[in-house]
């Protein structure tokens, strides 16, 4: 098989063809392209994307739609321009003291027509309201900081989290992620794929991509109470694997080998069972370092 090396492809006396003198000229095939396909493990899929569609869009990086909302929302809550989710109610103080409760004939019959001592009364009583006005703001006030000191928090381990999902969303290549990510966004509620990108932080591109490829599971998860839906999300988090594309996945076991520094073909069998277990899990980072030391014993 010939062997093309490209340093500059703009300059054809860059490529080097390695071939047997006197044979016929060999057509050399173009590498498919590297990326996952999304499957039920046990279910032998054709892949669903396009090889050729999926090398012209593998380049583009992903908006991270959810990320950007969340940084935006964050931004306004740093400008002091709350959600309604984020808002305290205070709690509504009594109405002050009325000087006619006070000063009128009846009021001041109880003060022996007294109005010193009327007027005596009606001040204490407004201080009093005073001092129990302030004290409800100021508690208002704690509440208010306190819910948004603890909104920051969490939205930076959101960020955290969303950042690294869809840093694992951009390693599977698919190009038309943003396009099911949005739409199973329009079929649940606000925080849904956010909470997906948070709970399977190993397999959430994968869930999220499924999800949205399949709207009628989508229903049907939305018409199961909370709890029940989120057990119904782990069992399809287990079922999701990780297919390289162009390869079938092989249900058989291989055969457990200790991989002990540099591989070796004695250990070839070994590297594939590693390759198959990270694919698994959705562990891209995993399989591809893996795939080249794979590359090192073929």
């Amino acid at each position: 098989m010939s062997t093309i090396e490209t340093g500059n492809e703009a300059n054809p006396t860059d490529i080097n063809l390695e071939v047997e003198t006197g044979s016929l000229p060999v057509e050399t095939p173009e590498p498919e392209p590297e990326g996952f396909d999304i499957v039920i493990a046990g279910e032998d899929e054709k892949p669903k994307q396009d090889p050729a569609t999926n090398a012209k869009y593998a380049a583009q990086r992903l908006e991270r739609k959810r990320l950007r909302e969340l940084e935006q929302t964050l931004a306004a809550v740093k400008r002091g321009e709350l959600p309604e989710t984020l808002r305290v109610t205070p709690e509504s103080p009594d109405q002050p003291p009325s000087i006619d409760d006070y000063f009128s004939d009846a009021a001041l019959e109880k003060y022996g027509f007294d109005t010193a001592r009327a007027q005596a009364a009606f001040q204490a009583a407004l201080g009093v309201w005073q001092v129990k006005a302030t004290q409800e703001h100021t508690g208002f006030a704690a509440k208010q900081a306190q819910k948004v000191q603890e909104y920051e928090a969490k939205s930076i381990e959101q960020t955290q989290a969303i950042n690294r999902h869809y840093d694992s969303a951009e390693k599977l290549n698919l190009p038309d992620y943003q396009e099911k990510e949005d739409a199973l966004a329009a079929m649940t509620a606000p925080d849904v794929v956010t909470g997906i990108m948070q709970l399977f932080p190993e397999k959430s591109a994968a869930i999220i991509y499924h999800l949205g490829s399949n709207p009628e599971l989508t229903k049907r998860l939305n018409a199961l109470p909370s709890q029940q839906a989120m057990i119904e999300l782990g069992r399809l988090d287990a079922k999701l694997t990780l297919k390289p594309r162009g390869k079938a996945v092989s249900a058989a076991p291989m055969p457990d080998e200790p991989l002990n520094g540099q591989a070796t073909a004695a250990n070839l069998a070994s590297l594939q069972k590693k390759m198959e277990e990270a694919a698994d899990k959705g562990d891209v980072e995993t399989y591809r370092k893996l795939k080249n030391q794979l590359k090192g014993v073929k």
